[in-house]
């Protein structure tokens, strides 16, 4: 399994807009392959609700829309 570490120093004020846009360009591309159990704080029985739907991979959730996740998922009162 290939492990993706990004670092993002916040002490560096040089960074750019573009330096952050050239970084999210690449999210798509490296972690939407990626299955949902790689995503951190996701649990064993989310994991298994999302399988259930037919989601396998970040790409395939980020994808989805928020109210179908919300409604297999449901939400929890503090992420309102």
């Amino acid at each position: 399994m290939e492990r993706l570490i990004f670092h993002i120093d916040v002490n560096s004020a040089f960074l750019s807009w573009e330096s952050a846009r050239r970084v999210s360009q690449g999210i798509p591309e490296k972690m939407w392959p990626l299955p949902v159990r790689n995503l951190l704080f996701l649990g064993k029985a989310s994991e298994q609700k999302l399988l259930n739907q037919g989601i396998r991979t970040i790409g395939d959730l980020a994808r989805e829309r928020e109210t179908n996740v919300q409604l297999w998922l449901g939400e929890k009162p503090e992420h309102r």
